[in-house]
């Protein structure tokens, strides 16, 4: 059968066209390319993944691998945003991109564990091992977490992907069904699992991350939030005082009750942010105006440190 007639075919229910555009998903090979990179005083080649498509069904498989590891990045950050480097401030993986483009050869970093010894005998730089021997303890736990990230997706696709494809129209040409199902896809597919998993989706600056509740970093006291959000007693009018103490005895309630939704987090899961509106309200304040009295509080914090 050719791609419409088993969409034909599962709006009848005698093909399971899900089951088979995941399965393929997790199937999806990578080509892997290099390109240079210049961060700080080095360059180097940085891995760059590209998966060959055929036919249509290749398409809306690759979008969901790219998806899924879209979502299970954050094990990634989790583990390997530890293992920096003071020395210019570069990840781990950076100095290994690094040290073995020097040599011409060139890894991802999901396959260091597969490295020959007859390469890494060639690296002569002892910064390189270190950093090295740390990914490798940890790169068993990122695989681990990571599939088990991945696995979180597959019952979310298979409802987003069951109730697109009976509205999918058949006439329509093989390139604007892919364009139709992975637009669907896009559109439905992070509310449904937020909803199965309790994770929440992020974007900021351009970066669409996911976090999961139970690696929400909650702050344990107001000491924390001052830094945090930039809040002194230094210099306040008395009135700014006053609505200082007031935000930071509903930040501390959001924390002790575990209110994880009025906060922002950072890919390693810290609180970066609250939402304005739902303290604005909870202090009686139109938002416009509960943003220009933070505003000003924190120029005050900005001006005197």
């Amino acid at each position: 059968m050719d791609f419409k007639q088993k969409i034909d075919q599962h709006k009848l229910g005698k093909y399971d066209l899900t089951t088979e555009l995941i399965s393929m998903g997790a199937k999806v090979e990578y080509e892997l390319s290099f390109h240079l990179v210049t961060k700080h005083m080095y360059s180097y080649m940085e891995p760059k993944r590209k998966a060959k498509a055929e036919v249509a069904e290749d398409y809306i498989a690759i979008y969901i691998n790219s998806l899924q590891q879209r979502y299970a990045k954050y094990v990634y950050k989790k583990y390997l945003s530890n293992i920096e480097r003071a020395h210019d401030d570069m990840k781990a993986a950076d100095y290994i991109y690094y040290y073995l483009s020097q040599i011409g050869e060139y890894y991802y970093v999901d396959d260091f564990d597969k490295i020959p010894d007859k390469v890494l005998k060639q690296v002569e730089h002892e910064e390189f091992y270190e950093c090295f021997n740390d990914i490798l303890r940890v790169l068993p736990y990122v695989k681990k977490e990571k599939a088990e990230k991945i696995a979180e997706t597959v019952e979310p696709l298979k409802k987003v992907l069951n109730e697109i494809i009976p509205k999918v129209d058949t006439t329509k040409t093989y390139k604007e069904i892919v364009k139709y199902i992975n637009h669907g896809i896009n559109k439905k597919i992070y509310r449904e699992i937020a909803k199965a998993t309790g994770t929440r989706e992020f974007n900021i600056d351009g970066e669409r991350y996911f976090i999961n509740q139970n690696d929400m970093k909650l702050l344990k006291n107001q000491t924390n939030f001052r830094k945090i959000f930039k809040f002194d007693f230094l210099n306040l009018s008395e009135r700014q005082k006053e609505f200082t103490n007031g935000l930071l005895d509903h930040l501390q309630r959001a924390l002790d009750s575990k209110q994880t939704d009025v906060f922002t987090f950072n890919q390693n899961g810290e609180i970066i942010d609250f939402n304005k509106r739902h303290f604005a309200r909870l202090m009686v304040l139109e938002e416009s105006n509960f943003k220009k009295r933070l505003k000003r509080v924190q120029d005050k914090y900005d001006s005197w440190r």
